[in-house]
């Protein structure tokens, strides 16, 4: 059995999908949790730059679906068929297409803009909640300087943005958010992308077996613990609702009563996001 070390910062984010495979799995890893500080000492010594990161008998792996799929197709949570494994990983596409939709419309990356639209500051942390950072709370003030989110002693209140690159690296920063644009993302969000792709998950569920096991086949799959996963903050913030897709709600109840996936939700690290 190789040995798995599994490196992240103190929250669920992207890190979360990968310690539920390990858990479905029933395989033990370790579990090494980082702050911001502890991440910049170590990020020079680590190739891929990126957390999570899995260390497999010394092998380094980055990028966290990557890491999910690989511990999915160890420990016998992927088909074995090709197709079907092309099933599940549509799955988690969506579910990460899903993800950053919800991403793009909640989250207002500028500071100022976030001052002046009254936005709650306390949920809104710029860009920490999905992606595993431990949330902290904005400057009240818009002068100034913030380096721990991005902002140098030089800011300008007119021209200054929060540092995407310095925190996600690769991802995308969405453009500039207007107080209009931000009200309309958030309509379009509630009221067509949720329930679209809400839609399109109980489609694929209700064609296997009438919807009552797994999104493939006949046992779980990292499909079913990607979705499950993918709803869990969402649900939790009342971002979504699945009372209008109760195919999915029995879904995400029958994973979150395995034991070994219930067992997990009640002991581990308590975090925000």
């Amino acid at each position: 059995m190789p040995s798995y070390k599994l490196t992240y910062y103190n929250g669920r984010g992207l890190g979360e999908l990968i310690r539920l495979t390990f858990v479905a799995a029933g395989v033990e890893y370790e579990d090494k949790r980082v702050n911001k500080t502890e991440w910049e000492e170590l990020k020079p010594n680590v190739a891929v730059r990126t957390m999570p990161f899995l260390e497999v008998d010394g092998s380094i792996i980055g990028q966290s679906l990557t890491i999910a799929r690989y511990v999915a197709r160890q420990h016998g949570l992927m088909p074995m068929d090709n197709l079907q494994q092309a099933l599940v990983e549509q799955i988690v596409d969506t579910v990460t297409d899903f993800r950053l939709e919800i991403f793009k419309a909640v989250f207002e990356f500028d500071e100022v803009r976030k001052v002046l639209l009254g936005t709650p500051l306390d949920f809104y942390a710029p860009a920490y909640p999905l992606y595993g950072y431990n949330s902290q709370p904005l400057r009240t003030d818009i002068t100034g300087s913030s380096p721990s989110l991005g902002w140098s002693n030089n800011t300008s209140t007119t021209t200054s943005r929060w540092n995407f690159n310095t925190h996600f690296g690769s991802l995308t920063c969405p453009a500039e958010v207007s107080p209009t644009t931000q009200g309309e993302m958030m309509k379009k969000l509630n009221n067509e992308t949720i329930p679209k792709y809400l839609d399109i998950l109980e489609g694929i569920l209700l064609s296997n077996l009438g919807g009552e096991s797994f999104f493939i086949g006949e046992s779980m799959t990292l499909a079913d613990i990607c979705v499950f996963d993918g709803f869990n903050i969402p649900l939790e913030k009342k971002l979504i609702s699945l009372k209008e897709h109760p195919l999915l709600d029995s879904h995400y109840k029958r994973i979150e009563a395995l034991p070994k996936i219930s067992e997990w939700l009640e002991k581990r690290p308590k975090s925000e996001y």
